[in-house]
């Protein structure tokens, strides 16, 4: 999750400008490697337990799963997910092993020291009504703290978060054209997740003559799937979190053969499925 920043400009990461196609291999792989954690956020896609299923993959099994990873053409970004990835007595381990680098307060210690230590970091953000009107603020802490990718989710009717209040149209509108300003004014990147729409507005408030698109404007396509995968603290393979239909199991089966074979991932990046407007 974290990249060593030397090799590359600040602006956007080299593994976005370099690939042309996610038949084979994802941009990102997210690996939850627990449940457990000792909250309960409302947004939260995952059901928070107090304490590690018994079915979660062993640590073993976790750097095995790291070590498939190299059998991409590419190998994704991992990034490690949970619940709260500290409840895991591994992780340390785990983080070594992959070679990536509880409170707000702390967080934001990690934050400066990555970036006193040359470590490019990223905040995943939430988007609902109750902070849609804290994005300017946001994305001035972000810029003080050195971040290179801001990625906004915009939130998905999943786990706990079917019961909280959604932005609606005209103010997805609205998150999008603020959103817009801070990735033109501010030093970082800023992408969206489950809002696919936000390109669209992007390109239709950029100028036909703009030499370069805004930081923020990743190639087109990255979606479930297609540039995306996720296994579960158990080991089951989807698109995504957010569109848990079951394509595997690991370890009984490689990811990298899910990814390039499963019928379903295999649909999600064939574009001639897409009917409609």
């Amino acid at each position: 999750m974290l990249a060593d920043p030397r090799s590359r400009p600040a602006t956007r990461p080299s593994h976005v400008r370099s690939r042309k196609s996610f038949d084979h291999s994802p941009m990102l792989l997210f690996y939850e490697l627990t449940r457990a954690c000792d909250l309960v956020c409302q947004h939260c896609r995952a059901c928070a337990q107090k304490r590690p299923a018994p079915g979660e993959l062993s640590t073993a099994e976790s750097k095995r799963l790291i070590d498939q990873l190299g059998a991409f053409p590419e190998p994704p970004m991992l990034i490690l997910t949970g619940g709260d990835p500290l409840k895991r007595d591994d992780i340390y381990e785990l983080v070594r092993y992959a070679v990536v680098a509880g409170s707000f307060d702390h967080s934001i210690a990690v934050l400066k020291i990555a970036r006193e230590l040359g470590v490019e970091t990223q905040i995943n953000t939430t988007l609902s009504p109750a902070n849609v009107d804290q994005i300017e603020r946001m994305g001035e802490r972000f810029g003080e703290l050195g971040i290179v990718l801001w990625s906004v989710f915009f939130l998905i009717p999943v786990g706990r978060a079917t019961r909280m209040a959604r932005l609606n149209a005209d103010e997805c509108e609205a998150a999008f054209a603020r959103l817009h300003r801070q990735a033109a004014s501010q030093p970082f990147m800023v992408k969206t997740t489950e809002a696919p729409h936000y390109r669209r507005h992007v390109i239709q408030n950029t100028p036909k003559r703009a030499e370069a698109a805004p930081r923020g404007f990743l190639p087109a396509g990255v979606n479930d799937g297609k540039g995306v995968m996720f296994v579960s603290h158990t080991g089951e393979i989807f698109p995504t979190g957010f569109l848990p239909i079951h394509c595997g199991k690991f370890p009984e089966q490689s990811v990298v053969d899910v990814y390039q074979h499963s019928a379903t991932f295999k649909m999600l990046r064939d574009s001639d499925q897409l009917q409609g407007k």
